[in-house]
């Protein structure tokens, strides 16, 4: 009943859970401090490793290829027919993959009759080089790399030759951004990998805007980067992964949606048939969010005329009458009468944003690809 007494109390109490709580807000930040240094060391020993797979792997390869007797004889005939053509041979190195696509190293001496003088240069050899290692093995050969002596003003001139691939690929783009962001937040990647396979990726940063945007550049350019340099796949996603598990200071992340055509065996890990589309849909997390992540891949066996389509969650999320998001799309591509890869993106990418009254609800990237045989 003491209005003294009771007011003492309360800035007693008041002082007390100001500092209960300022004891809480450190322990936290404590705690997550340590957690944080926890999942660094757990994610660098995953890049360790997979560092250490990839090292294996080159010893591996180097140690236990054994060249047969069929091989050193194929070597000693293709020497003696491009010597025949005059062709003087310093190096030659022939690589042949499980699926039969043959991979040829040439190193030759640089063009002789080149004068710095009067720039009089003799023809390049690399396309009779083309010409008699095509007629040799009976099939047919593309330049993969071609690296000039006088270009690069080296005394020695290297070529680099490969099986042709058997199917070529088209492909259509379109993509907008959300409304009201001043970027989109997807990122997309095609290449060539070192063994002549070509890689499709759709990175989807969470949320919108710049932040997004720089989570799947990030990812895109490190997929790119660690193919290059020699990685697989399944390492290179690995280690995405937990490189943006390191770098991560907020909830920003990326998810990677990875298509990889083998266009010479026909191989694909992702198609939609002719008229009929099969929906293949992998339940996957975004890079960074758990250390450990295990990689769903489906190969499928390439069929001409066979068309792929990959799109970021804008576009398959669009339409919210169906329970499952991805059904739209699906009907729609049943229906679609054109084949053609740039016009099917553009009318779906049309699509998803009629589907919100023609206002973009979220980023949106649709890559179309389609299988012809050559």
């Amino acid at each position: 009943d003491d209005s003294a007494v009771s007011n003492k109390l309360m800035d007693e109490i008041d002082k007390m859970v100001k500092a209960i709580n300022a004891s809480y807000r450190v322990s936290r930040i404590n705690f997550i401090w340590k957690k944080k240094i926890v999942e660094n060391k757990e994610a660098m020993v995953s890049q360790l490793d997979g560092i250490s797979k990839t090292i294996s792997n080159l010893a591996d390869d180097i140690t236990t290829k054994k060249i047969d007797g069929k091989e050193i004889n194929e070597k000693e005939e293709l020497l003696k027919l491009l010597e025949q053509k005059k062709i003087q041979v310093k190096e030659l190195n022939i690589n042949k993959e499980k699926n039969g696509k043959i991979e040829i190293g040439i190193y030759i001496n640089p063009c002789e009759d080149y004068n710095s003088t009067n720039l009089e240069i003799e023809e390049c050899k690399s396309d009779k080089i083309k010409q008699i290692i095509t007629k040799f093995y009976k099939q047919e050969f593309e330049v993969q790399l071609v690296d000039c002596s006088i270009q690069k003003a080296t005394d020695i001139c290297y070529f680099k030759y490969i099986s042709k691939n058997k199917y070529k690929l088209q492909i259509g783009l379109a993509k907008a951004k959300k409304d009201g962001s001043p970027v989109s937040g997807d990122t997309t990647l095609k290449m060539k990998l070192q063994d002549g396979k070509q890689l499709i990726a759709i990175s989807d940063g969470m949320g919108s805007g710049p932040n997004a945007r720089k989570s799947s550049k990030i990812a895109v350019q490190m997929l790119k980067r660690l193919l290059i340099s020699g990685f697989n796949k399944e390492t290179s996603l690995d280690m995405i992964n937990s490189s943006m598990c390191l770098n991560s200071e907020d909830d920003s992340y990326a998810t990677l949606d990875i298509a990889i055509f083998d266009l010479y065996e026909g191989n694909v890990e992702f198609i939609k048939n002719r008229r009929h589309v099969d929906v293949i849909k992998n339940i996957t997390l975004p890079a960074g969010i758990l250390n450990n992540i295990e990689l769903k891949i489906s190969d499928r066996d390439i069929e001409e005329n066979e068309i792929l389509v990959m799109c970021s969650d804008g576009i398959a999320e669009s339409n919210a009458e169906y329970e499952n998001k991805e059904l739209w799309l699906k009907y729609l591509l049943e229906q679609m009468e054109t084949e053609n890869v740039q016009k099917m993106a553009d009318i779906i990418l049309a699509e998803a944003i009629d589907n919100n009254y023609g206002i973009p609800k979220d980023d949106m990237t649709v890559i179309v690809c389609k299988i012809e045989k050559k």
